[in-house]
């Protein structure tokens, strides 16, 4: 999904359900952020030029690799479980149901991040919940529930760019140390 141009790389994901009951934290998952251009209208004119309007960006979340790595983490799961069960429509709501995913770039005072509120848009079951024993991996697919206005604009320099390998994962050295470019 989505235009190679469109899209965020992220580490680190926090996922609340609307009434923040359950805040649940996957520190070791990774995923990106897909903006897809919405124009109000394309078209061609009389002399065959494009015309559009962009109307915002509508906005896919793709988490891959939510790991259960840790002897704890199987609480993150119980509540996961109970996030998406949240989200299912009773026919007395008022109100739309919907996930807050918060993509955590940064830990710290000086934390970057991008929030949307988000409706679950991948097929999940409370047994593929149940069946992710310790050392499994989870995938899941979110969509806003609005569209937005712009892309955020987080890019910040870095002092060392690192090396990685055609994986994507990166290189170290034999003390474990992240190997650059200036190496």
């Amino acid at each position: 999904m989505g235009n190679a141009k469109n899209w965020l790389n992220f580490g680190s994901v926090r996922i609340q359900d609307k009434d923040e009951e359950y805040d649940i934290e996957f520190t070791e998952a990774s995923g990106r952020i897909y903006y897809k251009p919405h124009y109000a209208y394309k078209r061609y004119s009389d002399n065959g030029t494009l015309k559009y309007r962009l109307d915002g960006f509508e906005i896919y979340i793709e988490m891959d690799e939510m790991y259960n790595i840790d002897s704890n983490d199987y609480t993150k799961y119980q509540n996961l479980a109970r996030v998406l069960n949240s989200l299912v429509y009773v026919s007395t709501d008022t109100e739309d149901r919907y996930a807050t995913i918060t993509a955590r770039y940064n830990d710290g005072a000086d934390e970057k991040n991008v929030k949307y509120d988000c409706i679950l848009t991948s097929d999940v079951s409370p047994q593929d919940i149940a069946r992710i024993n310790t050392g499994q991996v989870m995938a899941l697919s979110w969509q806003a529930n609005k569209r937005y206005n712009n892309i955020p604009d987080i890019v910040e320099g870095i002092s060392d760019n690192y090396l990685v390998d055609e994986n994507g994962d990166f290189l170290v050295d034999e003390n474990g140390d992240y190997l650059t470019d200036t190496e």
